[in-house]
């Protein structure tokens, strides 16, 4: 009977132990590994979003990078983009642009005029030119001021064949030209 007594009491006591193994293993697996492995999801989440963010950004500061070159390849174009909008109406430097060019010896600007123009952004400042010159003259002239550093540009042109020059070929003509500046 001792037997059967040892024994009922020996798987109590295996029963004591599974019980207080099986309950440890619970605890720990609600209060430590179930976390763990929570904590292991999260992160391997923010990761993947984190490496997607990371190859956004360096798209981004590559295309910083290259628009930095481009504007570096600019800057050095930057005194002609001067030259053709200045910052201001620069009235003697255009004339001049006007009276200047090739060979102007049959051409002859008789007055330039200044209209004024309302500013916004960029402003335009207009001129009325007059003068006389034979037709390759009037033409070289307007090529002329097409291929000038200073960005102006005819508006209208008038020619008519002078009443005095009847071999010569020479011409009246009048013009607006408008030239632009940038008031920043």
């Amino acid at each position: 009977m001792r037997k059967q007594a040892d024994n009922n009491q020996g798987k109590r006591l295996d029963y004591k132990t599974v019980s207080f193994i099986l309950l440890t293993v619970a605890f720990f697996g609600i209060f430590a590994i179930r976390p763990a492995i929570s904590l292991i999801f999260t992160l391997q989440k923010e990761k993947s979003d984190y490496e997607k963010i990371n190859t956004t950004l360096e798209t981004k500061i590559q295309e910083i990078i290259y628009t930095q070159s481009q504007f570096m390849t600019l800057i050095n174009n930057k005194n002609l983009v001067e030259e053709a909008l200045p910052s201001d109406h620069q009235i003697e430097k255009t004339e001049e642009v006007l009276t200047r060019g090739p060979d102007f010896s049959s051409f002859s600007i008789d007055k330039i005029q200044i209209l004024p123009n309302p500013a916004s952004g960029i402003n335009k400042l207009s001129f009325s030119i007059s003068g006389l010159a034979n037709y390759q003259k009037l033409t070289e002239f307007l090529l002329y001021l097409e291929s000038s550093r200073r960005l102006l540009t005819p508006n209208s042109l008038t020619i008519h064949l002078e009443s005095t020059a009847s071999d010569s070929g020479t011409l009246n003509f009048s013009a607006l030209l408008n030239g632009y500046y940038y008031l920043p």
